[in-house]
Formats: C-alpha cells, structure tokens, sequence
C-alpha cells in the first residue's frame, strides 16, 4: 500500500470515511470470479489479472505480502497490549 498516504488520517470521522470506500473496494474484488467459480455476473477472472499484473515478479509480490503481514501483525500486537492496559486501568470510558 505505498502509493496510499495514511499520515493525514487522523479524525475519526475521516477513518469513517475511508473505511467506506475500503469497504466498497473490498466488496468490489470479492464480487469477481475466479478461474474456478460458475457464476456468470462478472466475466472477469481475478486469477488471471493478478497472473498478468505480476508479470514474473512473484519473488518481489511474496516478498511484499511477507513484509505487509509481519508489519501488520506488530501493529495488532501493539494495538491489542493498548486495548489491554486501557481495560485493565479502566479508562475505556463506558465500561
């Protein structure tokens, strides 16, 4: 996701905001076919595409989904001791 800019997101209604059009971009990708899949509706197939993009760099795409995941899941381990110290010292206010 390098070509996005995430710093200026900083306001809960513009996180709101851009998980909308995630959202819609998600659904749109999960709504295209596979090689595999009988459904008629979209005669796109989404195997194919990405094959096509990737164009013989699947080391550099691997290693990038590698990279992604490793980073993300520090992040989610950051976010949930968050989460945890907040509970535990009770300053999530509603609980």
């Amino acid at each position: 996701m390098s070509d996005l800019d995430w710093s200026d997101i900083n306001d809960f209604d513009e996180i709101v905001e851009l998980l909308k059009f995630l959202g819609r971009a998600v659904a749109k990708i999960h709504c295209i076919s596979d090689v595999d899949s009988d459904q008629t509706l979209i005669d796109v197939s989404t195997d194919e595409a990405i094959s096509e993009a990737l164009g013989g760099r699947e080391d550099e795409f691997v290693a990038e989904i590698v990279d992604f995941g490793q980073q993300y899941g520090d992040v989610a381990r950051d976010d949930h001791q968050l989460f945890i110290d907040a509970f535990r010292n009770h300053r999530i206010l509603g609980l």
